[in-house]
């Protein structure tokens, strides 16, 4: 998608995450990140994997995609905090028996790192 607006105008049940039997892999990066180890603003850096039941992927990849796109995490200006603009891009993972969310951050801080950790452990998605 070149633009936000591109994104949005463009989702229809077609943008959806596959049905729950078909193995896939989405990825969305912010620009002009690749989603490989190897592109500079992920080397060094690292992932937040959530192990999702199935049925729940649906709900949580759309907020998340939302909140990558609408800058909510991930943004380069005053409005995300120093651990949200840490991530650079997340990977839905569709399996038989599971859903895979893995959100790749650039290299951060301990601070930064406990912040997502925190956020991540608030989600009524996810467990401890």
């Amino acid at each position: 998608m070149a633009t936000t607006a591109a994104l949005f105008t463009s989702l229809d049940s077609d943008s959806l995450p596959p049905a729950s039997n078909v193995i896939s892999d989405i990825n969305i990066f912010r620009s002009p990140i690749a989603p490989l180890w190897e592109d500079a603003a992920n080397a060094g850096g690292g992932r937040w994997v959530l192990r999702l039941r199935k049925g729940v992927a649906d709900r949580v990849w759309e907020e998340v995609v939302f909140a990558l796109v609408g800058e909510r995490i991930g943004g380069d200006d005053e409005r995300s905090d120093s651990a949200g603009g840490k991530v650079n891009g997340v990977v839905l993972s569709v399996r038989k028996d599971e859903d895979i969310l893995s959100l790749w951050c650039a290299p951060s801080s301990r601070t930064e790192r406990d912040i997502i950790r925190f956020v991540l452990a608030c989600s009524p998605f996810t467990r401890n």
